[in-house]
């Protein structure tokens, strides 16, 4: 048995860094240094919190997408001189009325849609596959949009992740009353600017002609906006947003892209003395009145709204808008008291676990199983340093990985121990029978354990939220295990060797 002093050297380093990097998670890291100063996180069922289903209402952003596209399709048409007697959205698809079938159909074709005749009216339909890719596509915008939201207002380490086709999870641990993250998350965020043509009460809407949008009026609940329909800018030009400070009227300043000032240039130019009217999520939330020409594209949204409505608006149009609605169909919270029972509990499986395989093991395999019980200790400790560098969140689920870890950590001490017992019986000496016995288990160790990798990796990697904290703590446990058995046990039976100033030992204590 031969160990170099490099080799001994990189053992006690990374158990020491080991200890040092655990070391934040149960004491005061007011009274460690600075670059020590890492944890891992809690989860929602740890340490408290809320949260949210959200289920992601995709058939209404396609039909809003569908009637988006009329302008567009009357404007091709007209270019490849498709005669129309009528147009209209109706629900998930676009009916017209034209003699010219096939020319129509090499028309549309540009817009991905498909024409089906039906007697005398033409169907516009959205290719199924397309529509299925889209809609994903729609999913995973809502979610970075989401992650953008949470992590604009402060709150740390959300978890946020898909739930089958149209599901979005938020957990926000640490969060007891979720009321300003849901109103964060219930606007789309969706910009325009139309030009307002009159303010009427609210009991004369159904006066006003369809050829108009009438809207809700924020600053002026009695009355509501008629607007011309055309949009005259949308939010996609927004290229900064900022909140307005130290001002008496709390506010948002909007500077716009090189084609956004373009567009809000001319907008100024044309409609000097009319009003403006900015619309978020199908609301006025304020109507200037266009005094002079501005050519720089810097717009300013103020009036009745408070500093957190200012501060909420800014977040909501620098994080983008939504593709599709968001609605939240479930919210709970869990107490902060559920998550210390929850901490207690698992802190006492792990601590029993360890108790139970130490006691096995010392009876098996006497002082042997000591050296691999002191092995599974720095097995525990270099699994929360590697929690703690990593910055993951340890989960309920995670905690139970910790507890399998602690039971499947001793299985390569027990595959060497039993194969130096059966090297002993084969009639091979001491010495010879321990390096042996590291040597022709190493390959069934590997194989054991990389399997089990396989499977957390599936478990990562398809599974979400805290099944995937289950699989984090999995993998570490698994991976530090190869470390301690395979060199930290092997040490300290070298050291034993070394303690009994015997090299030609009849017996071993196992």
């Amino acid at each position: 048995m031969q160990f170099s002093r490099f080799k001994i050297f990189w053992i006690f380093f990374v158990c020491i860094l080991g200890i040092m990097f655990a070391l934040p998670n149960f004491v005061s890291t007011n009274k460690l240094p600075s670059f020590l100063n890492h944890r891992f996180n809690l989860g929602l069922e740890l340490q408290g919190g809320s949260y949210l289903q959200l289920f992601v209402d995709l058939e209404s952003a396609y039909q809003e997408e569908m009637q988006a596209l009329i302008p567009d399709i009357k404007k091709q048409l007209r270019k490849d001189k498709i005669t129309l007697s009528e147009i209209k959205s109706t629900g998930n698809e676009i009916t017209l009325k034209t003699e010219q079938f096939d020319e129509l159909k090499k028309s549309v074709a540009v817009f991905n849609l498909t024409a089906v005749q039906d007697k005398n009216k033409i169907h516009l339909l959205q290719d199924p596959a397309k529509k299925e890719e889209r809609n994903a596509k729609k999913v995973d915008q809502c979610i970075e949009v989401v992650k953008r939201r949470i992590d604009e207002s402060g709150t740390k380490e959300p978890s946020i992740y898909k739930q089958g086709k149209d599901r979005i999870v938020v957990q926000l641990a640490g969060v007891q009353n979720p009321e300003e993250v849901k109103k964060l998350l219930g606007q789309t965020g969706r910009l325009t600017f139309k030009l307002l043509k009159e303010l009427i009460p609210v009991e004369s809407k159904h006066t006003i002609s369809p050829i108009y949008d009438i809207v809700p009026f924020k600053e002026d609940p009695k009355h509501l906006c008629v607007l011309e329909k055309e949009v005259l800018l949308t939010g996609d030009v927004l290229e900064k947003v900022k909140a307005l400070q130290g001002q008496a009227l709390p506010g948002v300043v909007l500077e716009m892209n090189t084609i956004g000032g373009r567009k809000f240039s001319d907008i100024t130019l044309h409609n000097i003395n009319r009003q403006l009217a900015i619309v978020i999520d199908g609301m006025v939330v304020s109507a200037p009145k266009i005094t002079q020409h501005i050519p720089i594209g810097v717009a300013s949204i103020s009036g009745s709204m408070t500093i957190q409505d200012a501060t909420r608006l800014k977040t909501i149009l620098s994080s983008g808008s939504l593709p599709a609605p968001l609605k939240i169909i479930e919210e709970r919270t869990v107490g902060p008291s559920l998550g210390m029972d929850a901490i207690a509990d698992g802190k006492n499986a792990v601590l029993l676990s360890f108790a139970f395989v130490s006691v096995f093991m010392f009876a098996a395999y006497s002082l042997f199983g000591l050296f691999a019980c002191v092995s599974l200790l720095f097995n525990l400790v270099l699994t929360f340093a590697a929690l703690s560098l990593l910055g993951a969140t340890l989960t309920l689920p995670g905690i139970a990985g910790l507890a399998l870890t602690v039971g499947m950590a001793v299985d390569a001490n027990v595959l060497i121990y039993e194969r130096i017992k059966e090297e002993l019986r084969h009639g091979l000496k001491t010495m010879r029978a321990i390096v042996s016995g590291f040597e022709r288990s190493m390959a069934t160790i590997l194989d054991a354990n990389l399997t089990t990798l396989i499977g957390a990796a599936a478990l990562f990697e398809f599974g979400s939220g805290s099944v995937k904290g289950f699989a984090v703590t999995l993998m570490i446990g698994i991976v530090i295990s190869m470390f301690t058995a395979l060199t930290l046990t092997y040490y300290q039976i070298y050291l034993y060797t070394l303690y009994t100033k015997n090299r030609k030992l009849e017996s071993l204590p196992i």
